[in-house]
């Protein structure tokens, strides 16, 4: 729904966007992206527009299809085999570092076996679960609930946070832009896995064509109550690193 407001905006000659430059005055050290955070502008919502695009626009015949996951955007950036910054989407060149509070968040190892300068992009998430057991830890102390998850998953970005609150959130790895052979995207998420650090989590990429992916699309409709993190979506990148929704 939003999505299509976008457009409509658009089409009045009104530019709507979701990537915002970080707040001025925020306590955070705003650092530039390792690689840029665009927001993904491609959005379909029927097969006959899944099929006219890739007909049209040449999207490709193939790729990897996966949830999209509705939490907090963040780029993971190694250095030596550490951790050296956990940026936050911002405006997509540059946003707040949260690495001192991001290293606690499930899914976030403070060391990898890849020496290499890595940029890892993944999504801040809470499941319903940890939502609950969250906010029983908040009443008992006399603070306020989270409402929803999207507020929960923002505690990232508050300097008071609890290091058991941070425990909660989980950092999925949704995408891995330093992969230089499109062919090789999905194996380089297992491969992060397989690095011997066990603490990555990464979204399911399935192998499909653009009739798969809006077949994967029509299943995830009907079972998303079943998945634990809320999701916004399914992703479809093609063989040349393109994206639509």
């Amino acid at each position: 729904e939003f999505d299509a407001l976008q457009e409509h905006a658009a089409r009045m000659g009104v530019s709507v966007s979701t990537l915002t430059p970080p707040p001025s005055g925020t306590p955070w050290v705003v650092t530039p992206h390792a690689l840029p955070m665009p927001g993904i502008g491609t959005v379909v919502r029927n097969a006959t527009e899944l099929k006219a695009l890739f007909d049209a626009d040449g999207i490709g015949k193939s790729g990897w299809v996966s949830h999209k996951l509705d939490g907090l955007s963040i780029e993971l950036v190694y250095k030596n085999g550490r951790l050296a910054h956990a940026i936050l989407r911002g405006d997509g060149i540059k946003g707040e570092d949260v690495c001192s509070n991001a290293k606690h968040c499930r899914g976030v190892p403070e060391t990898v076996l890849d020496e290499r300068e890595l940029s890892i992009r993944c999504e801040l998430v809470i499941s319903e679960n940890n939502l609950s057991l969250m906010n029983e830890r908040r009443e008992s102390d006399g603070r306020k609930k989270y409402k929803s998850r999207r507020n929960a998953v923002a505690l990232v970005r508050s300097q008071s946070a609890s290091i058991h609150e941070l425990q909660l959130l989980t950092a999925i790895v949704v995408d891995v832009p330093w992969t230089k052979d499109p062919a090789a995207f999905s194996n380089s998420l297992l491969a992060l896995v397989r690095s011997g650090v066990k603490r990555f989590v990464h979204a399911e990429h399935i192998p499909c064509n653009p009739v798969g992916a809006w077949k994967f699309r029509d299943s995830v409709q009907r079972t998303r109550s079943q998945v634990q993190y809320q999701l916004d979506g399914v992703v479809f990148r093609d063989a040349e690193g393109r994206f639509a929704k």
